[in-house]
């Protein structure tokens, strides 16, 4: 990679400078960061989308709202076979408060709404971005030896 570097005394002239391998490995290392988050999450995602999980209801227990708002409950499936405490979801109506009981899917170790979930379309732009930073970088390092 190169780092245009203009000399103060002269503005036309501008030189071409070697950015630090360290520069280019940071990069692919923070897109990597993105895909494999990617793939951690969108199978349970796909999974909520197509409704298929465990049925059963959420028991709200804690709400935390900043920009958006998640939750946090005991989960028991739809035949009382299955409790399990402390399950997270940002997946719910945002006037969900503590106390209520809602309807959900359990997938993974997450709840998502019962009619299907559309998240699984963030950890495809995050693994897509991922991506792009990678080959973006890689094709600059690549060819930035070139004139």
């Amino acid at each position: 990679m190169y780092l245009l570097v203009v000399d103060g005394s002269n503005p036309d002239a501008a030189s071409r400078e070697r950015i630090p391998s360290g520069c280019a490995i940071v990069f692919v290392l923070f897109g990597l960061v993105f895909v494999l988050a990617g793939v951690r999450w969108i199978g349970p995602a796909l999974q909520a989308a197509k409704g298929e999980g465990i049925r059963g209801t959420l028991t709200i227990e804690t709400r935390n709202c900043r920009k958006g708002c998640d939750w946090s409950g005991e989960f028991v499936s739809s035949d009382g076979r299955l409790r399990v405490a402390d399950v997270h979801t940002d997946d719910l109506n945002h006037k969900t408060q503590v106390g209520d009981r809602v309807a959900v899917l359990y997938v993974g170790d997450k709840a998502y709404a019962p009619e299907g979930s559309t998240e699984w379309l963030g950890w495809v732009v995050a693994m897509l971005v991922g991506v792009t930073i990678m080959g973006w970088t890689i094709w600059v390092w690549r060819f930035s030896g070139r004139s």
